[in-house]
């Protein structure tokens, strides 16, 4: 029996998340990211914005996490040889807010989630998510050998 769902049928639509060009500031991705909130209210909530450059291709996503990460001060950002305890947040939360308007400035490029791997929509749903050297050497259906 033949299953005929492409990705596309089950995926969102690329339309109904928010895009927002590279050069934004956190400051106005988050206005974006609301304003979608809102439109789809009770239907979808984004949780992300899709990043696009000056040629409208596709260069990253900005998660809420991204933001977050973006707005916190330099000395709580983790990095190889330290690692931050996650209740020191609310402990130095008194240190935020001070610098919290010059952090929403950032541009989005900057704390943006590169797109790593992509699916085309036309694709079985089942072998969507496999990786290219996998789906070629899986048999076809219909295929005998």
């Amino acid at each position: 029996m033949a299953i005929d769902k492409k990705v596309k049928d089950l995926m969102i639509p690329l339309e109904d998340y928010p895009h927002i060009p590279h050069w934004f500031t956190l400051r106005q991705a988050m206005a974006i990211i609301r304003g979608a909130a809102v439109k789809f209210e009770g239907a979808f909530e984004p949780r992300a914005a899709l990043v696009f450059d000056e040629k409208y291709q596709l260069m990253g996503m900005l998660t809420l996490r991204d933001m977050i990460k973006g707005l916190e001060p330099s000395f709580l950002q983790e990095t190889k040889l330290v690692k931050i305890d996650p209740n020191l947040t609310a402990i130095m939360g008194d240190f935020l807010g001070p610098n919290l308007k010059e952090h929403s400035q950032r541009l989005v490029s900057e704390v943006m989630s590169p797109i790593q791997v992509t699916v085309d929509g036309e694709c079985p749903h089942l072998q969507g998510p496999l990786p290219d050297d996998q789906r070629r050497r899986r048999p076809d259906a219909g295929d005998p050998g």
